[in-house]
């Protein structure tokens, strides 16, 4: 009997779970019966913990122990822009570690974003083994398209802490297209609209009866529902100051209200064209509680969110240019991510394409689908699938202050390239390969991914020594540099880790931390 192989799509907001069952793709249920998991831990001060629904349940009476959208955290510096915006929004403490990598401090000690997720993951794991009643150990993962090498790297140390053995780590658009185009006749190019809870990305892919291959991708790695509900707490937060003459203060039980009624009020005006905001007993100043009651429109929220969206047309416009096509050259357009239900999106892309985006699928559970039918496939339990993915991003190294590209963005993955340099000074002994990502001319504009450094060069003038640098980038997306000496054949090389990650030991050390970790029931 073949062994359960899983689709995880490990999403800012929700989680989602699904495998092959009798030759379809099925979506697993949670203990509570939900088909996605909401991406949440909360803690108490003794380490246990809750997962899921049980979490969100208690977030506002436990604000600073309750870790939401951990994802936008994952891989992430703690000086970078993307977590001092999140720092300003949630309830739970942001900070550095030693190594100046964001953690959250909950439940009494500091705790990694690798091991928030690796708790989500863990979690639907276990749900998905009380479904088929048998070890569901491996699976495929999704991550953006837009993230980073260690961003997804960060994802796949996550699934291990998970005891989750990763067969390959997978872009969600990717995934949502071959989801759509699984056991589909024709062929066809499709443009997936991924707009998630913490991200956006638009892919450029051609399908073929279970071939995916991506054309061109374009993102927003710090753009997601959670910002159009921070635009929203914004504008509950200037009706409170209409009303009291005053600022919220900053409470953390205040803040979790305001977000959780502007979540409320997004999803209930994708039905409705008005909604009222009662918020009793918000706060109390010098004794008198005072309250906050509004009236939302939808047409007061496609105000506030309609620059947002057109961030993601514009995106769009790059991804079809990058990928040589005009809008006409599109046959179908596929939404995905929880953002995509609300009226304004859906109409905007379809004014965009001049045709409405296909509803045959699940937004929720598209990128799930997608992973299980992959994980299927590469575990050699389904034929003539076939995903060709690109590096969302050029790699390359510094050169002075500019960025030299070895790898260019929307290469087909795997990849591999090799650039000749020489030495710079005379007698120079030593070269140091600084390695970047992005896609910008100045070298400090780009990410900073990790050094390589080739030593015991042979004496020479500047410019005789010449090194040879191969970068190379596996399907996962992770990325090996080698760097070796064109006369003698002396090299170094490593998989690039990137100081955000974690290392092995501290991979291991979460790993037997979890294993003995209380879940709270």
């Amino acid at each position: 009997m073949a062994r359960r192989v899983l689709g995880i799509d490990l999403g800012t907001t929700n989680t989602c779970v699904a495998a092959m069952d009798g030759g379809r793709p099925v979506v697993i249920p949670n203990a509570e019966g939900g088909r996605t998991t909401p991406s949440v831990v909360a803690y108490e001060p003794d380490g246990s913990f809750l997962v899921g629904d049980p979490a969100v349940r208690q977030a506002v009476t436990n604000p600073a122990n309750t870790v939401f959208a951990v994802k936008r955290l994952i891989g992430q510096a703690a000086r970078s822009p993307a977590v001092a915006t999140m720092r300003a929004r949630v309830a739970y403490p942001v900070a550095g570690d030693e190594h100046g990598r964001a953690v959250v401090r909950v439940g009494g000690k500091e705790r990694s974003p690798v091991e928030i997720s690796a708790l989500v993951l863990r979690a639907v794991r276990a749900a998905a083994e009380d479904y088929f009643g048998e070890d569901c150990s491996a699976a495929v993962i999704t991550c953006p398209a837009y993230f980073d090498e260690a961003q997804r790297a960060a994802t796949q140390d996550a699934a291990r802490v998970a005891g989750l053995d990763v067969l390959r780590v997978v872009s969600e658009p990717t995934a949502a297209a071959l989801a759509y185009s699984w056991h589909k006749d024709r062929e066809g190019r499709l443009v997936v609209y991924d707009f998630g809870g913490g991200t956006f990305d638009c892919s450029v892919l051609q399908y073929s009866s279970g071939v995916v291959k991506v054309l061109a991708t374009r993102g927003l790695s710090e753009l997601g529902g959670a910002d159009l509900d921070a635009r929203l707490v914004e504008a509950l937060s200037e009706a409170y100051y209409r009303q009291h003459g005053a600022d919220v203060p900053d409470d953390p039980t205040a803040r979790a209200r305001l977000r959780e009624a502007a979540e409320r009020a997004k999803i209930d005006l994708s039905s409705a064209n008005e909604t009222e905001v009662a918020l009793p007993y918000l706060t109390v100043e010098s004794g008198t509680p005072r309250h906050l009651q509004a009236t939302l429109t939808r047409t007061r929220l496609e105000a506030l969110f309609l620059p947002m969206v057109q961030e993601t047309l514009r995106c769009c416009h790059e991804a079809l240019a990058d990928a040589g096509l005009s809008l006409r050259d599109i046959d179908d357009v596929l939404l995905v991510g929880g953002t995509t239900k609300i009226p304004l999106v859906q109409r905007k892309v379809e004014e965009l394409f001049g045709r409405p985006p296909k509803r045959g699928i699940n937004p929720d559970e598209a990128i799930a689908v997608g992973a299980a039918i992959q994980a299927a496939a590469l575990d050699g339990q389904e034929d003539d699938v076939l995903l060709l993915d690109v590096l969302p991003l050029s790699l390359g190294i510094a050169a002075g202050a500019n960025f030299v590209p070895v790898l260019h963005r929307n290469q087909s993955l795997p990849c591999a390239r090799t650039e000749r340099f020489s030495t710079v000074r005379d007698f120079q002994n030593a070269v140091l390969v600084k390695t970047y990502q992005g896609d910008h001319e100045k070298v400090a504009d780009n990410r900073f991914v990790g050094t390589l450094r080739l030593d015991s060069l042979p004496p020479a003038r500047a410019g005789k020594v010449q090194v040879d640098v191969t970068f190379q980038v596996d399907e996962n997306g992770i990325l090996q540099v080698e760097a070796k000496d064109a006369r003698t054949g002396k090299k170094a090389a490593l998989t690039v880790r990137d100081t955000m990650r974690l290392s092995a030991d501290e991979v291991r050390v979460l790993k037997r931390q979890m294993d003995s970790d209380s879940l709270l029931v």
